[in-house]
């Protein structure tokens, strides 16, 4: 008798990420996919409250950071 089994896993799908665009709208951090028209997540800052739309494709992972202005153009520029 052996003891070995062999284990058999379905084999891993590739996610596609994309990268999405940010604004600030009063206290609403908005990202849109420049590949996805209908897809938009929008995060409320104060209340920590989150609203996704147009996600149907589970396999693309949307990715985004948000930096407010001043912050950004700092990280750019160079002395």
């Amino acid at each position: 008798m052996n003891d070995s089994q062999e284990l058999n896993f379905p084999p891993i799908s590739p996610t596609t990420h994309h990268v999405c665009n940010s604004r600030r709208e009063g206290d609403w951090i908005i990202f849109t996919c420049p590949k996805c028209p209908r897809y938009i997540r929008k995060y409320n800052w104060k209340t920590r409250k989150m609203i996704v739309k147009g996600d149907d494709d589970l396999s693309i992972r949307h990715m985004g950071t948000h930096l407010p202005f001043g912050v950004s153009q700092d990280l750019t520029t160079q002395n």
